[in-house]
């Protein structure tokens, strides 16, 4: 989920939300092409990754829905019985259904419930923060 607090040029020069591929310039005039990369293509390229699901505080209780794929149909039910209204999804930058079940299916997110709290449905990302150095060691 992208901060509302965040500048949307900004997000734009990474190529978010679409995810698109953009390009940097270094301090030297140096361009460098960066990509979003799914998982598929990591793993294809041979980097390591790990899936598991870092238990935060705010997270405490909660488990993924199980199963490892989910149709449209499936998460608009566990959104009803959730008591989650949908109707503003996919509008004004939203999430729609499809692409939460995308991101669910390609392990970019869960979803997880809370098995002593009925009702209580969370979405959880996983972040990846990568820090990339040059050879010249900037």
């Amino acid at each position: 989920t992208i901060s509302r607090e965040v500048h949307r040029l900004r997000l734009s020069a990474l190529g978010l939300p679409e995810e698109r591929p953009f390009k940097t310039t270094l301090k030297d005039g140096e361009s460098m092409s960066w990509e979003w990369w799914s998982t598929d293509r990591c793993i294809e390229a041979g980097l390591v990754l790990d899936d598991q699901i870092e238990q935060r505080p705010e997270m405490e209780g909660f488990r993924p829905l199980p199963g490892r794929s989910l149709s449209n149909q499936a998460l608009e039910e566990a959104f009803r019985k959730h008591r989650i209204d949908t109707c503003f999804l996919g509008i004004r930058g939203a999430r729609s259904i499809s692409q939460i079940v995308r991101e669910f299916n390609e392990g970019r997110t869960w979803l997880c419930e809370n098995p002593s709290h009925p009702g209580e449905l969370r979405r959880y990302l996983g972040v990846l923060d990568v820090r990339i150095r040059h050879a010249s060691g900037m």
